[in-house]
């Protein structure tokens, strides 16, 4: 999938849209093999960025336990997302 080529690009440079675009990708199988622990590692940067669709997935990885860490967490990103 040519547009997972320039995800990574935008999200290599440090776009926050790149890097959740990117996460998607690896949560969804879409264009690569799928990866929680990408899709986390993609999501939290563009989520530190502010991007508020990122702090949602993030949140919803971990609060259903796709990812390492707890409840805690995810209770923190989704309510991130909220502002």
């Amino acid at each position: 999938m040519k547009a997972v080529s320039w995800f990574r690009k935008a999200a290599g440079l440090g776009h926050a849209n790149g890097q959740m675009s990117l996460a998607l990708c690896y949560y969804t199988g879409q264009g690569v093999e799928d990866s929680c622990a990408l899709a986390v590692e993609w999501g939290r940067k563009a989520a530190h960025q502010g991007n508020t669709g990122a702090q949602w997935l993030v949140g919803e990885l971990y609060a259903h336990g796709a990812v390492g860490r707890g409840l805690h967490s995810s209770t923190v990103q989704l309510n991130m997302s909220r502002f």
